[in-house]
């Protein structure tokens, strides 16, 4: 029997007023983890942040590096709202981070460049497609990232920072762009994943045609559209 996904919460935000903040996903568990990545072209440094406070190193303007702070999980609007709040973030703003049903967009505010972008994955353990979202805020060569699961998209960006290499001679605008084209390069590999599992449905349909292939390709097919 085909195992349904588990469903968004669409009616949370129904008769709240604009700038609630409120999360709007699949029901998660865990701790909400921040990464804090600075690097200029001689050195680098990335370290886990424990504490909310720890924040303000990346709002200092020093050394002229460029900083990353990189957040994974956005389940817990409590722990997302005091993340945002040194941020000095539009409410609006911090509503659409906490709404994983959001399109895809980029808004430009005064001080910060605020983009959503939607990754799809495959589950390992339930072999079901998946999407993701992905928010970013680009303000002067410092950039926040928002993810809901560590999927380690970005794994290939943090080890070229360590490296060395031309990202670490680039500004904070070539890091959001090494980061999206990081999310439209999955796509090809999701596509090619997706390119076999049709193959393997084939082939068992024309050796051993049954119920059970009719299924498959009702699941693939609704997971395509």
């Amino acid at each position: 029997m085909e195992k349904r996904k588990k469903r968004k919460d669409l009616t949370k935000t129904i008769n709240t007023p604009p700038g609630s903040r409120i999360y709007v996903g699949e029901e998660r568990t865990g701790e909400i983890s921040v990464e804090y990545i600075e690097y200029n072209k001689n050195d680098y440094r990335i370290e886990r942040i424990q504490e909310i406070e720890e924040i303000e190193r990346f709002l200092e303007d020093v050394d002229e590096k460029v900083k990353w702070l990189k957040i994974v999980g956005i389940h817990d609007a409590e722990k997302m709202n005091n993340l945002c709040k040194p941020l000095g973030l539009h409410p609006l703003v911090v509503e659409d981070l906490l709404d994983t049903t959001q399109r895809s967009k980029i808004e430009e505010y005064d001080d910060y460049l605020f983009v959503i972008a939607k990754r799809m994955y495959y589950s390992g353990d339930e072999d079901e497609l998946g999407i993701e979202q992905v928010s970013f805020l680009l303000f002067k060569d410092k950039l926040v990232s928002f993810q809901e699961i560590d999927s380690r998209i970005f794994k290939n960006i943090q080890n070229r920072i360590k490296e060395g290499g031309t990202i670490r001679k680039s500004r904070g605008d070539d890091l959001l762009y090494s980061l999206l084209d990081a999310i439209v390069d999955d796509y090809f590999f999701l596509i090619e994943e997706i390119g076999e599992k049709i193959d393997s449905i084939e082939d068992e349909l024309l050796l051993q045609p049954d119920e059970e292939i009719l299924e498959d390709i009702y699941i693939l097919k609704r997971d395509l559209i």
